[in-house]
């Protein structure tokens, strides 16, 4: 009877304590004000069973959420994994009252079971600052029905969206601020505010609170033509596919298309071609009307733009990447996004002037991408496109050191001479002065690594995930470099504690000259400082780095 009576405590004991454990950490969030919008939730399976998620519910009108790897239901987290969580107040101009507190709700092992995740956000704005959006979208025969209309925010940010009812037309009612309008009905190019093709090129539509604004939309077939490409668009930190935004195909500056005479008058509106992201990451943009070089180029919301890569690794200046030759069908083309940084309430707003001898250069503002460095941890943060009269604005910058740098296909940069404080004591800059001096260049990298540099890791303190960057010079190696030492070498990047036992082992392999950076990701360790350390080709720095949990 004595061992029976084990043998069913054994049993029940098992039943009791073999089975998944969600933990959050940690369980509440606060979203402090317009520069505190990101906070990182760790997901914990603590138990001894493999954790399901079977969804995570949560407001998208206000929040957006991603992962350190890819995200689809149902997911496995395996016992003693984690999980990280971002959880952004991404549309912090929509809060009122109301959505002062929250909470998250992550089910798991079929829906029996759930975690909460509690969220307080301490500003809010009760006053309706909203007006209207109507307008019909037609084509050469008249009204066209079921047209898909998408609304950016800030030129850069998916608001919303509206479908034209069955007499062509739409009614939206957006918050107050400025919009580009993507209208998109299969066998029509893709149509940006004002019959433009892509977002370069877009006008502006400004909402103002109580307005009520009347736009006209008219669609362009589509040419019949046998080329196109094709490809993919993936997330650089978790390597999941990047599911919406738009993707961009044009002409470089250098590398000029001459249309046929016959083809002039169809061709002469249409200098680019655009496509959405589709659901699955991938984009194929048809029918373009002749072969030649295109540069290719994704934007998405809460990404740098990025043209296309062919070594894993984020394209987000011109010079990093090649034109690709569109002749009948390209497949396989791969553009890698890397996430911004935009999560704060700074704004750096000004003028870009071109300067130019050259009384026939077709260079717009509008062909102008501006971008800011953040000068201390050398990463761009955030960018826009400027105004037709040249006029431009950074917003949502955090709390850092900014220069500006602004860029067009197939000239050299403009960088500001000015530095950007933006802190406590001042986040606006009104009077940014960008002189683009035209001067053709040729395809080269955007920072020529002239010394072997590792930099300081961002964030810093981090938890869990931080990034590191370090720099490969080109030839010749100068002391304190191996003489006689050839472009690039076998890299080495390792984590250490302070007693000198390493931790991890980042890089280990041959890496040509350029730029590179590195994610770490420290969920299984405690708070410390840790040290990081970059070797190659006898050279050898080192770092130190802070976790805070």
């Amino acid at each position: 009877m004595k061992k029976i009576a084990i043998s069913l405590i054994l049993i029940i004991t098992f039943s009791v304590y073999a089975q998944p454990e969600l933990d959050l950490e940690p369980d509440k969030i606060e979203f402090e004000d317009v520069f505190n919008r990101l906070e990182n939730v760790l997901l914990i399976n603590k138990g001894d069973q493999d954790l399901i998620i079977d969804t995570i519910r949560y407001n998208k009108d206000l929040y957006f959420v991603r992962f350190d790897r890819e995200w689809k239901y149902p997911l496995t987290i395996v016992p003693g994994d984690t999980i990280v969580m971002d959880c952004l107040l991404a549309n912090y101009f929509l809060v009122t009252s109301q959505d002062t507190t929250d909470t998250m709700k992550i089910f798991y092992s079929d829906y029996n079971e759930f975690e909460d995740l509690k969220i307080k956000i301490k500003y809010f704005d009760d006053d309706d600052k909203s007006g209207i959006v109507t307008g019909t979208v037609t084509d050469s025969n008249g009204t066209v029905p079921n047209a898909k209309i998408s609304f950016y925010y800030e030129r850069t940010y998916l608001l919303d969206s509206a479908f034209t009812d069955s007499q062509g037309q739409f009614s939206k009612s957006l918050p107050e601020g400025d919009y580009i309008i993507v209208t998109e009905k299969d066998g029509y190019y893709l149509n940006f505010f004002n019959n433009k093709f892509d977002s370069y090129n877009a006008d502006i539509l400004e909402v103002d609170k109580d307005s009520t604004i009347n736009v006209n939309i008219r669609l362009v077939p589509k040419l019949a033509a046998a080329n196109k490409v094709s490809g993919r668009v993936i997330d650089f930190v978790s390597n999941a596919v990047v599911r919406k935004g738009i993707i961009v195909v044009r002409k470089g500056k250098h590398t000029p298309t001459k249309l046929s005479p016959a083809l002039i008058e169809e061709a002469d509106s249409i200098k680019s071609y655009t496509g959405q992201i589709k659901s699955d990451g991938t984009f194929v943009i048809d029918d373009i009307i002749l072969p030649g070089y295109y540069y290719i180029q994704a934007f998405s919301d809460f990404y740098l733009p990025a043209y296309t890569s062919n070594n894993s690794q984020p394209a987000i200046f011109w010079q990093q990447t090649d034109s690709v030759f569109i002749q009948n069908t390209v497949e396989n083309q791969t553009i890698v996004l890397k996430r911004d940084s935009s999560y704060g309430g700074g704004i750096i707003s000004g003028k870009l002037y071109i300067d130019s001898t050259d009384t026939n250069s077709a260079l717009q503002f509008s062909d102008i991408i501006v971008f800011a460095e953040n000068v201390d941890y050398q990463e761009v943060f955030y960018y826009t496109i400027p105004l037709k009269d040249g006029s431009f604005e950074i917003n949502r910058l955090p709390y850092g050191r900014y220069r500006l740098i602004a860029q067009s296909i197939g000239y050299k940069d403009a960088v500001s001479s000015s530095i950007f404080d933006i802190n406590p004591t001042q986040t606006i800059y009104t009077n940014a002065k960008l002189n683009f001096v035209l001067t053709s260049v040729k395809r080269n990298n955007h920072k020529v690594v002239d010394k072997f540099e590792l930099y300081q890791n961002y964030p810093n303190p981090f938890n869990p995930t931080t990034t590191i960057k370090y720099s490969i010079p080109q030839p010749p190696l100068n002391p304190p470099f191996v003489k006689g030492g050839k472009p690039g070498g076998l890299v080495s990047l390792k984590i250490y504690d302070l007693l000198g036992r390493e931790i991890k082992t980042l890089v280990d392999k041959k890496q040509a000259p350029g730029t590179y950076s590195v994610e770490f990701n420290a969920r299984n360790l405690p708070s410390g400082i840790y040290v990081y350390q970059l070797s190659i080709n006898g050279f050898v720095k080192t770092k130190k780095m802070i976790l805070l949990k």
